[in-house]
C-alpha cells in the first residue's frame, strides 16, 4: 500500500511539474515570437535607413554639383 501512496505522489509531482513546464514553454514561446517581430522590424528599419542614406547622398552630389 506505501507503494501506491508514493507512486501517487510521485505522480501528482510529476503532473504539477509538467503545467509548470508547459507554462515556462508558452511563455518562451510569446518571447521568441515578439523577438521575430521585433528583428523584422529592425531588418524593415536598416532597410528603410539604407534608402534615406542613398537619397541624401544622391542630394550632397547635387549640392556640390550647384556649388560649381
Amino acid at each position: 500500500m506505501a507503494v501506491v501512496e508514493r507512486l501517487k505522489a510521485e505522480q501528482a509531482l510529476a503532473a504539477d511539474d509538467n503545467q509548470r513546464l508547459s507554462r515556462e514553454l508558452d511563455a518562451m514561446r510569446a518571447r521568441l515570437a515578439d523577438g521575430e517581430s521585433l528583428s523584422s522590424e529592425l531588418a524593415s528599419l536598416k532597410q528603410e535607413r539604407d534608402v534615406i542614406r542613398a537619397r541624401v547622398g544622391e542630394m550632397l552630389d547635387q549640392l556640390d554639383a550647384l556649388n560649381l
